[in-house]
């Protein structure tokens, strides 16, 4: 595998941008000793909320820590590389942004938990917010919509709450999909799909949003046939 091209700014709308954070390791912060001590004790470098990384030291024979995010044999731009003035900078000196043409599969580069961000911040849980009418409003028609086009593709999520969507500002991101079964060949795909309507439904009942489940399982059968 090779990369080629210089080092670019990003642009969303080419190509999707896959931020990888490199090799990295925050050195080991000292302990206080248990006696009482004066501010001036104590090193002002340990008081950083958010040191700058530096990047892990891979000696040979040893086994990486990560492996690339794309299947062997690709050919892949890097689209930002280290200490970038756009957005490589801080605690995210040393990540890397390629870019991947769509439909390209992303594979686990190591063992974690993926977390969406909007606005730098980790997105919550939908069943964390409160919205106002307005975003409650449009957070039921997003939902409504991904179920519809699920159902259209003949798959339903199985366990879909307020628990397994995320709330990136004023979009939602359905998360928890290992377990989308198929709603024909699946013996119990229609009850799941209801019992996914009941959730979500129930959900937006209690934020004061009238909805009912049997009339978006009505709806979304439309879709299905």
């Amino acid at each position: 595998m090779s990369f080629r091209g210089r080092r670019r700014r990003p642009r969303a709308w080419y190509l999707p941008s896959l931020a990888i954070l490199a090799l990295a390791a925050l050195a080991p912060v000292p302990a206080l000793a248990g006696e009482p001590v004066s501010d001036k004790a104590i090193d002002p470098s340990i008081l950083r909320p958010n040191p700058v990384p530096e990047p892990r030291i891979q000696e040979p024979g040893q086994t990486p820590g990560y492996r690339l995010p794309f299947a062997a044999g690709q050919e892949l731009r890097i689209e930002q590389g280290w200490n970038s003035t756009f957005s490589h900078n801080g605690k995210n000196a040393y990540a890397y942004d390629i870019g991947m043409p769509l439909g390209t599969d992303v594979l686990a580069a190591a063992a974690g938990l993926v977390a969406f961000t909007h606005d730098g911040e980790t997105a919550p849980r939908l069943s964390q917010t409160r919205p106002d009418p307005d975003l409650l409003a449009s957070y039921f028609d997003q939902v409504r919509d991904t179920l519809a086009t699920l159902v259209q593709a003949g798959l339903v999520h199985g366990d879909l709450s307020a628990y397994n969507i995320l709330a990136a500002g004023p979009r939602l991101v359905i998360i928890d999909l290992p377990q989308i079964v198929d709603l024909v060949g699946n013996a119990n795909g229609m009850d799941f799909l209801l019992r996914d309507c009941a959730n979500i439904c129930g959900w937006f009942r209690g934020k004061g949003l009238e909805v009912d489940e049997q009339e978006l399982f009505g709806e979304l059968m439309a879709h299905a046939f």
